[in-house]
């Protein structure tokens, strides 16, 4: 089963989004996007990759998706690298622009980078953006 999530970066009250398919939980997207993607120039590329299957530490190259998906030692090789359905598998490019309520309410976790910080909506903050270091791991 995954734990989705969603991706958005503030530009001045336009919030444009992505989804993330696995792992979205603060212990591990959270974690990823504050270690690796911290200012906005970062964030946009990868915000402007589309909709995600993984997140990784870097945005990497294409991969074969569905070979990261069944071959243990080609995933292994790309290891750290995020994957996304546009790249990776040929879908459409999916960028979607919300409100931050809309952002807020979207998936189990949300996260906005807004001014050079990162912010977490789910559960644990009643689906309210939350300055993401003042949130426990999950």
């Amino acid at each position: 089963m995954s734990t989705n999530a969603r991706i958005g970066l503030d530009k001045g009250g336009q919030i444009r989004t992505i989804y993330c398919h696995w792992d979205g939980y603060i212990s591990y997207v959270g974690r990823k996007l504050e270690a690796n993607y911290r200012t906005e120039d970062e964030v946009e590329k990868l915000i402007n990759m589309g909709d995600m299957s993984s997140i990784g530490e870097e945005i990497g190259q294409q991969v074969d998706f569905d070979k990261m998906c069944s071959d243990m030692k080609y995933s292994e090789e790309h290891k750290g690298q995020c994957v996304f359905y546009h790249r990776d598998r040929g879908e459409d490019l999916e960028i979607t622009e919300m409100s931050e309520d809309e952002l807020a309410h979207c998936e189990e976790y949300n996260y906005l980078f807004r001014k050079g910080k990162w912010y977490v909506s789910c559960d644990q903050t009643d689906y309210h953006f939350v300055p993401i270091d003042e949130v426990e791991d999950d």
